[in-house]
């Protein structure tokens, strides 16, 4: 995973992250929790889907 993405999971010295990690994925994990840094305005949303198609969200 990239740093981009891999630096919004949760830190590996918590003492809960395994129980985080074996609810959800790194990815699903993202898209729970939005991913969000306080200093960035980045953020991880599931895709639209109209008649099989992708729209882009601006």
């Amino acid at each position: 995973m990239f740093p981009a993405f891999s630096s919004r999971l949760p830190d590996k010295r918590r003492k809960d992250v395994k129980e985080i990690l074996a609810k959800y994925d790194a990815f699903e994990l993202l898209k729970k929790s939005g991913g969000k840094l306080p200093i960035d305005s980045l953020k991880f949303i599931d895709p639209i889907f109209l008649d099989e198609k992708i729209l882009k969200v601006n």
